[in-house]
């Protein structure tokens, strides 16, 4: 089966992406080349290209690193990410659930550091599970934790795109995800079924070293 939907969609072909509101900024080795600081970057680096993307007039914008512990060695940056977070109001961030233990008998939840998730709540699990055979075709929407249903990063950038507003919350009934006006089916295995546009490189991208670079943060 998992063989014959890869063979489907090799069949089926790329779909049309040029009215899709996706664009991806990736860390990428150009970035890594192109910066002048190491990994982790500073927390300003993000600041820089959360208010470059509100400028450029994207409706949601996904932070898809973990930033759950301080930034110590820049002084301030922490801050004035939050700032930007702030005046921006369209940010996601990531968070994560880490398991431990035999047979996974604990998990330990890594938010957002604070001073960040004041500026904005919210925020979403990122987790991937692969297939018997080592392949992803499935996406982790919601995770357990304790006595909440947490969402999933992906869910929360959509969630934000839409104008849903954050009081409302979600609810899985029959394996279906009740959210909004939305029903998001679910596999047998509790995942949602990604439907591929196609393969890597399929969504228009752009190096986070190419929106970063400006007046205010010149590379050269």
């Amino acid at each position: 089966e998992l063989k014959t939907i890869d063979w489907r969609y090799n069949w089926r072909g790329a779909l049309p992406v040029e009215d899709s509101p996706v664009v991806l900024v990736t860390i990428d080795d150009q970035s890594f080349e192109s910066l002048p600081g190491r990994w982790p970057w500073p927390r300003y680096y993000y600041a820089e290209v959360i208010e470059n993307l509100t400028q450029a007039g994207a409706k949601v914008i996904g932070v898809d690193v973990i930033l759950d512990v301080p930034d110590e060695v820049n002084k301030g940056s922490d801050q004035k990410m939050a700032e930007a977070i702030q005046q921006s109001g369209r940010v996601v961030l990531a968070g994560k659930l880490e398991y431990g233990g035999r047979g996974r008998s604990y998990a330990k939840l890594g938010t957002p550091i604070p001073v960040l998730l004041a500026a904005d709540s919210s925020w979403g699990l990122v987790s991937m599970e692969a297939d018997r055979d080592g392949m992803y075709r499935q996406y982790v929407i919601a995770q357990q934790y304790q006595e909440e249903i947490l969402p999933s990063f992906g869910l929360q950038v959509l969630k934000k795109y839409l104008d849903i507003p954050s009081s409302d919350t979600m609810r899985i009934q029959e394996g279906i995800i009740h959210l909004a006006d939305l029903r998001i089916p679910l596999s047998s295995e509790g995942m949602l079924r990604i439907n591929f546009a196609g393969p890597a490189g399929t969504f228009p991208q752009y190096s986070f070293d190419t929106v970063i670079d400006d007046e205010q943060f010149s590379l050269k």
